[in-house]
């Protein structure tokens, strides 16, 4: 592997993780947008069946992102092993490349305070009562 086949994966990755990002982010608004849009509080079965999808769906989604993390944070090292080799090729993009953080706890602890929160609202029916001014 060469220094701009590692900067490509880099690349390649990071648009990943943001992708990722904001397919999840476009879920969790149209399924908030959706609750409170609702007229009437939604039957057991019906909250079971939107949970387990929307866990589900968080599960696949946290899997693709710990995998772009990974190959983020290993082309990093990959770069970094390189320019120990003397690799001259696109030095000044590497350097910048391995000046990047990346923190994977905050995150996850966004993803599941996130995820907590809809689960919460959604199986709360007072929540909803109280949003939409209505009694039970």
């Amino acid at each position: 592997m060469n220094a701009k086949d590692a900067i490509d994966i880099f690349f390649t990755s990071r648009q990943n993780i943001q992708s990722f990002w904001n397919f999840y982010a476009l879920v969790v608004v149209a399924l908030l947008g959706w609750l409170v849009s609702l007229d009437d509080n939604l039957g057991w079965q019906l909250k079971l069946l939107v949970s387990t999808s929307f866990m589900s769906f968080v599960a696949l989604n946290a899997i693709a992102l710990l995998r772009s993390y990974d190959l983020v944070v290993s082309s990093q090292e990959d770069i970094k092993d390189l320019l120990a080799r003397g690799e001259k090729d696109h030095q000044h993009v590497a350097s910048l490349i391995l000046r990047m953080k990346f923190r994977s706890k905050p995150v996850w602890a966004l993803h599941a305070v996130v995820d907590t929160v809809l689960l919460v609202a959604l199986w709360s029916d007072k929540i909803w009562v109280s949003l939409r001014g209505t009694t039970c």
